[in-house]
């Protein structure tokens, strides 16, 4: 059959039964927006600017969004420079004591938190502001509701944490190792059930192991590096068990690269997207996505918990083990730079391999029954 000669056959076909007959897959590739398997994120965007100056195809994208896929994803808000600016004038009647404290920790939870609000992150965040400081965790808290409140106007975002009091007690509800266990079984990504796994099995901030990067995790010595974050956030570092290393090179490893490979492609020419940052995260997916995957996985097994949870399960796992409270606290970071190198100079009375040997022998180890 000669091209010409298909061609006129092909007239005779409506736009559906094209459709229908080739798959949408094929007619996606035909016009260049779907290469192997992969959308062209660049020019998909293009074509939702385009939507700004269409209105029709602009209430199409909207009815399709929120009729197919908006109850899927959680609420993500990015906070602009507009944002802050308009929030500042809400402020201009207040006293300038006011004005200047208000603004001062705004940018300090914007910067924490990335520019980009979520009800879990919000959560997680005061309870690790109250962990170091009741009172900055407080102020912090009043002024997060404020902004949200007159500026965003999300209700979703403002009802997603409370102002806590500052002699209040936050206290994690209690899990057991075969809770985590059962949970991390049931998460079918493997990203976020290492995300997971590392949470449950160092303790640590899930701000600290999603902005891990590979040079911070050395599979070999089964050591992960934090170093000093801030002047008072600062894990030194913690370890990995066999199992877990294993796991991460074998399973994991593999499989966040060939993520890497798929994607690379697609979002390298997005606009103010960092394509060689992105590439150093040890964990290079959303955020949200992880914590999505996390979260059906509990509701399999019918047990809701915080990720900041598993925070308080380490610490309660190591301490029942008899583990010196000096020791969790180095392991989970709650030393600020300056005690801890005054202690490890002065009065530390075990070397890294003593924490290592700790380590190994007392804390939580997930990987083993997967």
């Amino acid at each position: 059959m000669s091209d010409s000669f298909l061609k006129r056959l092909l007239d005779f076909l409506s736009e559906e039964e094209f459709t229908r007959l080739v798959g949408s897959e094929r007619k996606l590739e035909a016009l260049g927006i779907l290469k192997n398997g992969v959308l062209d994120y660049s020019l998909v965007l293009e074509i939702l600017n385009y939507a700004l100056k269409d209105k029709y195809l602009l209430n199409l994208i909207a009815k399709w969004f929120y009729e197919n896929v908006a109850h899927q994803i959680p609420r993500v808000v990015t906070v602009k420079k507009e944002h802050v600016e308009k929030f500042e004038k809400i402020l201009a009647t207040r006293a300038k004591k006011t004005r200047v404290d208000r603004l001062r920790y705004l940018l300090k939870a914007l910067d924490d938190l990335d520019w980009e609000l979520t009800p879990e992150k919000l959560e997680e965040y005061i309870l690790e502001l109250y962990e170091e400081s009741p009172h900055a965790a407080r102020h912090t808290a009043c002024t997060l509701k404020l902004f949200i409140k007159t500026v965003l106007k999300d209700s979703t975002l403002y009802n997603s944490f409370k102002v806590p009091k500052t002699p209040e007690k936050l206290v994690a509800r209690a899990l057991t190792l075969d809770d985590i266990v059962e949970v991390a079984l049931e998460i079918e990504h493997e990203g976020a059930r290492a995300f997971f796994i590392l949470l449950a099995e160092t303790g640590l901030r899930p701000s600290e192991v999603y902005s891990l990067t590979l040079g911070q995790v050395d599979l070999d010595s089964r050591t992960i590096i934090i170093g000093k974050i801030s002047e008072t956030k600062r894990s030194f570092l913690t370890f990995l068990h066999k199992t877990t290393a294993d796991y991460l090179k074998e399973v994991y490893m593999p499989f966040r690269e060939e993520f890497i490979k798929k994607y690379e492609p697609c979002v390298k020419n997005l606009p103010d997207f960092d394509l060689a940052a992105w590439k150093t995260k040890f964990f290079p997916f959303k955020e949200w996505v992880l914590r999505k995957e996390i979260y059906g996985a509990m509701d399999k097994v019918g047990r809701r918990f915080r990720l900041y949870d598993l925070r308080a399960f380490f610490s309660a796992y190591m301490t029942k083990r008899k583990v010196s409270p000096l020791v969790v606290n180095i392991l989970q970071g709650r030393l600020p730079p300056r005690e801890f190198k005054i202690l490890q100079s002065r009065y530390l009375p075990f070397t890294e391999e003593d924490l290592r040997e700790i380590y190994e022998r007392n804390a939580p180890c997930v990987s083993k029954y997967l």
